[in-house]
């Protein structure tokens, strides 16, 4: 196919768009979106559309392949085919004056968890073929293990990444070096059906000087004993996000404990409310005081007590919080001993998002839920005297704000003079549909008042 009719200048400009993805902006690279927990199927479709559509372009013909070279490389998935990518990154370094090859565009890669449970298996995603892409790519900024929603099973059926682990795998030998790394979201996968080899993370999750976002989740251990008892503090100077969804991020409970020293730390992201006590302990105890952001993601057990409270009675210079309103207990704002009176003075902002929750349906207590939450934020017994703003997040809030029970709710955010915004376009038209209605209403009484 010949690109004669237009300049290279302008097929790269159409094919920077074609194959536009999350991975391209570094600033959405280096930042965990808002309700991922929620979210993270629409996030990761996105990055499989746009590597569908590299692939596509690169098979049209060669002068599109070379152009979208740049391009084909900046996101990997490290599945089936990754001793052929291994050996395509290191042939192009030795064709190339730089001596870096094609593996100097590589930003992102991800290695999806596999879904095979047999406790027979031996399946080792960091084996050689893997540590061989990496040291490839002395520019990637993230490193990320997760279960996809999107690995076909045929994908399971892996020829050269499958097999045995090599002596030494689980004591953490397996260290690829990552000198740019700035993210590493790891999830060491199921507690039953995955073997404990593959839960052991590259040793730049625990040293890393570069690194500002640290993403830990998973069942099983992070960690052999062995290699626990050597460590007693974690230093990452860089970390400013923290997200917590593993027990054993902080050690094995019972066995070892291991404290994190994050000096830069701004925002912590909760996605399992019976990790709470030991990112306290471990953390927040520390450096609670400077934490700015806190998010609470969907999940059924922060139903069963107030955890939001606990959280913040250590985190009282907070300025934002965000949760889901139908996965969180309503706020007790309950106190401790060591803290009875905290009140969170700076804190301005509330994102809420009203992702459904079959166990809040069933029971129909949706507008219960809402209305203690939106009490709890505005009531009379609310520690946050500086709220000014609150963000309805996600399309669900539709129905929500068109109901007449949400005047209730617009009632007491004028009387505490708090705006009210929704995230959504949909619901965004349709809560200013609902403000316009209720100033009517307010005006109409005050007519009727006033004669």
């Amino acid at each position: 196919m010949q690109c004669a009719l237009l300049p290279p200048e302008i097929w790269t400009q159409i094919f920077f768009w074609a194959t536009y993805g999350p991975a391209r902006e570094l600033d959405v690279l280096l930042a965990i979106p808002i309700f991922d927990s929620i979210n993270y199927r629409a996030t990761e479709k996105q990055y499989v559309l746009s590597l569908g559509m590299k692939h596509t372009l690169a098979l049209v013909c060669t002068e599109w392949r070379s152009l979208t070279e740049v391009f084909m490389y900046e996101d990997l998935r490290i599945r089936h085919g990754a001793c052929a990518l291994a050996n395509v990154l290191e042939n192009s370094k030795k064709s190339d004056s730089n001596s870096i090859g094609h593996g100097r565009y590589v930003r992102r890669i991800s290695l999806p968890l596999m879904k095979k449970l047999s406790l027979n298996i031996d399946y080792d995603w960091e084996n050689k073929v893997v540590r061989r892409i990496i040291d490839c790519c002395p520019n990637l900024l993230v490193f990320s293990r997760y279960r996809s929603i999107f690995v076909k099973e045929e994908d399971e059926e892996e020829d050269e990444t499958n097999g045995n682990a090599e002596p030494g795998y689980t004591e953490g030998e397996w260290d690829p070096v990552m000198p740019a790394v700035g993210r590493i979201d790891w999830n060491t996968g199921l507690a039953f059906g995955i073997q404990r080899m593959v839960s052991v993370p590259p040793r730049a999750t625990w040293v890393a000087q570069s690194l500002q976002v640290l993403s830990l989740s998973g069942d099983n251990y992070f960690w052999s004993p062995e290699q626990l008892q050597s460590m007693s503090i974690v230093l990452l100077p860089r970390v400013h996000t923290l997200r917590i969804g593993s027990v054993y991020t902080f050690g094995v409970p019972g066995v070892d404990h291991y404290r994190m020293d994050l000096p830069a730390l701004r925002r912590i992201i909760l996605d399992k409310a019976e990790v709470l006590h030991r990112l306290i302990d471990s953390c927040l105890r520390a450096h609670g005081e400077q934490v700015r952001e806190i998010e609470v993601a969907a999940y059924w057990r922060f139903l069963r007590s107030d955890y939001i409270s606990a959280l913040l009675n250590y985190c009282s210079n907070v300025e934002v919080l965000h949760f889901p309103i139908f996965w969180v207990r309503v706020l007790r704002w309950r106190q401790t001993r060591e803290m009875p009176n905290c009140v969170l003075r700076g804190l301005t902002h509330i994102g809420l998002h009203a992702a459904a929750n079959p166990e809040i349906e069933l029971a129909r207590a949706e507008w219960q839920q809402i209305k203690g939450h939106f009490n709890a934020i505005f009531g009379a017994n609310s520690r946050l005297p500086a709220i000014r703003r609150v963000t309805l997040h996600g399309e669900e809030w539709t129905s929500l704000v068109s109901d007449f029970q949400f005047q209730w709710v617009l009632q007491l955010a004028q009387n505490r003079e708090v705006e009210i915004f929704c995230e959504d376009t949909i619901s965004a038209a349709a809560l200013n549909s609902a403000k316009s209605s209720f100033a009517l209403e307010a005006y109409l009484k005050s007519e009727s008042g006033s004669t």
